[in-house]
């Protein structure tokens, strides 16, 4: 049977091509994929699907129905050698990570390179430039730009939103159903629980049969409440993970939320951040997608239009009057069921069940005896510690866990406070040997946040305080903070946020000291786990004033990952250096004084090489800021620049000249500088025999 099904599918394949008449399949390398339409990228989506070539390049690529080339783009990055073809529907095809183009097209754009003395270059062309016939060939499958060798293939309405090309009619041989790895509940806020904690719990599913998975054990919730799957797509024959095509939550059968994955627009692609549960991801737990609509997610991939669509609201309360986002949904009752259903475009479905069970907290403190006791004597109580207080911050709340180190008195009040304001009862519920609880957090409120606990007994009152920093940046501001001791700013604009933050900073032990030259303090900046929308200004004032500004760029650090550049704006009057960041992490400012690394040069110098057009290459590496584009990366032959082709992912700059050499003695040289103007320069004689 091993040996019958591949042979099944390959007939399978053949009798698929010949019922596509509309559009053609874009290559015969093969209808296997290796992602599919938008998948989650770094701050993006996948804007097409990508078909496999088995790790060759060379394929005939095929105009899948009439249309002219609109566009021509060529690229060490992204999608490398892409093409553009605009159809007699008026969509638009794109064709990327192409080897090479077909003859005409690859002179013409040859001639551009030319023009314009530089490999990377983009070029529009008019409708009667370069017609093509459906399933003329017009390029050659490569690995161009970054990734292994496959065809990146994408399709655009005639808006220019990219749309799933397997509603075209394509047929794509799959059998195989999602898999649901994990389930995520999400407490919305401070009133709110899942299995009577204010964080967001993740469960393992268990799997029943090939398409059905359960849960161990039914999850207590309370309040408001939001649900993630981590799920991804298979296909036959096949051992990519792929993106799901549509989500489903349903709570008693009741169907909650419904998202589908066809279609979006570039201007609402950097939204992808707020499909997923970046938080969660950030933590190592997973990657969820979210079962609803989070605030300021306009995406068009969900059945409802309003914000909290898909979160609900759980309460024993039949009659509870709970006004909050339009898309919430109210549920009563004490026990429910839930169903979430992943499937892939073709129907192939799976589900995992689970119960639910809807249970107050239970409050073990600021209903015991003597608490009013307790609060009328707190301002001459002595200081001592009581407990060990962890804190976390959320998007609307702050969880606090409270470990005891000390046998606890008859009676125990906590109470809270913002800067300038009263203070409020905090109620905690007991988790084994812990005490839970959290404070609402809004735009309204500053810190620092005071804690104070207070316990005692008939004879004897004690007080433990703690307090917990922070800056709310309210959504649409402008504000700028300034860390304690006057060395970094963190400025917020108009746009930087999708939602308030609750800002945290500190300066925190050097790292790394023997590997890297610091040029300042070392800033650990908080929260690492909020995604932002046009992101924040860092500017960090430098400790070494010997030093040259241009040798300096600020740099972030996410856990254990290397340091990354993300720039070197100098600010004269503070000397200062910083940059734009997306999310926040370690950052500090560090020199790079050193030349970029030339690891290889070919040919050596003084070589003898017997074929007329030798592939000249070189190796080039810089560690700290980087090397920025094109004219910071430099082959001349005797004396005259080259067109060169850069590969970032292997570090290769290559040329191969277009015509034989002549014989005798020639000169190659190679320059190169990095973003802080290090200069790294190589010259080689050899001679053509």
């Amino acid at each position: 049977m091993k040996k019958i099904l591949p042979l099944l599918i390959i007939l399978l394949v053949t009798f698929l091509n010949a019922q596509e008449d509309e559009y053609r399949w874009p290559t015969d390398a093969s209808r296997a994929l290796t992602s599919s339409f938008a998948e989650y990228r770094p701050g993006r989506f996948h804007a097409g699907i990508d078909i496999k070539t088995w790790g060759k390049t060379g394929y005939e690529i095929f105009a899948i129905r009439d249309g002219y080339i609109s566009r021509i783009r060529v690229s060490p990055f992204g999608y490398g050698k892409a093409l553009y073809l605009t159809l007699d529907t008026g969509e638009t095809v794109v064709y990327g990570h192409l080897e090479r183009f077909n003859d005409e097209l690859e002179d013409y754009i040859w001639q551009v390179q030319l023009d314009r003395d530089n490999y990377e270059v983009q070029t529009f062309c008019k409708p009667d430039q370069f017609p093509f016939k459906k399933g003329d060939v017009i390029g050659y499958s490569g690995q161009t730009g970054i990734g292994y060798p496959h065809l990146h293939f994408e399709m655009r309405d005639a808006s220019g939103r990219p749309i799933n090309p397997l509603q075209k009619g394509y047929k794509v041989v799959d059998f195989t159903a999602p898999e649901i790895t994990k389930v995520a509940l999400v407490p919305m806020d401070a009133f709110s629980t899942v299995n009577y904690d204010y964080k967001p719990r993740v469960y393992r599913t268990q799997r029943l049969e090939s398409q059905y998975y359960t849960l161990s054990s039914p999850i207590i919730v309370n309040g408001l409440v939001a649900f993630g799957v981590d799920a991804f797509d298979q296909m036959d024959q096949i051992t990519n993970k792929f993106g799901t095509f549509k989500n489903q939550l349903y709570i008693d059968d009741k169907l909650i939320f419904s998202s589908v994955y066809s279609k979006f627009s570039y201007n609402e692609n950097h939204l992808a951040i707020l499909d997923r549960e970046f938080r969660l991801n950030q933590w190592g737990m997973g990657f969820f997608y979210k079962l609803y609509r989070d605030i300021g997610n306009t995406l068009p991939f969900y059945a409802d239009n309003d914000s909290y669509y898909g979160v609900v609201y759980f309460t024993k309360d039949e009659n509870v009057d709970y006004q909050s986002f339009a898309g919430t949904r109210i549920i009563s009752g004490s026990e429910h069921s839930f169903r979430i259903v992943a499937k892939d475009f073709w129907g192939n479905t799976s589900q995992v069940i689970g119960k639910l069970l809807v249970k107050d907290n239970s409050v073990v403190q600021n209903s015991i005896h003597n608490t009013d006791l307790l609060l009328a004597n707190h301002l001459t109580c002595p200081d001592t510690q009581f407990f060990n207080i962890e804190h976390q911050f959320y998007d609307s709340h702050l969880r606090l866990e409270l470990t005891p180190v000390i046998k606890l008195p008859d009676s125990i009040a906590v109470t809270y406070r913002f800067a300038n304001n009263v203070s409020h009862p905090l109620s905690l519920s007991k988790i084994q040997n812990k005490f839970i609880g959290a404070i609402p957090l809004s735009s309204h409120d500053e810190g620092p946040i005071t804690l104070s606990v207070l316990g005692g007994d008939l004879y004897e009152f004690l007080r433990q305080r703690e307090s917990i920093d922070f800056v709310t940046i309210p959504f649409r501001t402008n504000k700028t903070i300034t860390i304690p001791d006057d060395s970094c700013t963190i400025s917020f604009s108009y746009n930087s946020l999708y939602k308030p933050v609750f800002v945290r900073a500190e300066k925190t032990k050097a790292v790394d000291t023997s590997k890297y030259k610091f040029a300042s303090n070392i800033y650990s900046i908080d929260p690492k786990d909020v995604p932002l929308f046009k992101g924040a200004h860092v500017m960090i004032k430098m400790n070494q004033l010997d030093v040259p500004a241009e040798k300096v760029g600020i740099y972030y650090k996410s856990g254990s990952k290397s340091w990354r550049y993300f720039g070197s704006e100098y600010d004269r009057s503070n000397h200062s250096v910083g940059g734009h960041v997306g999310t926040f992490g370690t950052h500090a400012l560090i020199i790079d004084d050193e030349k970029p690394d030339i690891m290889y040069f070919y040919p050596g110098n003084n070589s003898r090489l017997t074929n007329l057009r030798p592939v000249f290459k070189a190796v080039i590496k810089d560690t700290l800021s980087g090397i920025d584009d094109e004219k910071d990366r430099i082959i001349k032959l005797d004396g005259r620049k080259v067109i060169a082709v850069y590969d970032p992912e292997h570090l290769t700059l290559t040329y191969k000249p277009k015509h034989n050499l002549k014989k005798g003695m020639h000169t190659l040289e190679l320059f190169v500088k990095d973003r802080c103007g290090n200069i790294a320069t190589r010259k080689h004689t050899f001679w053509i025999d």
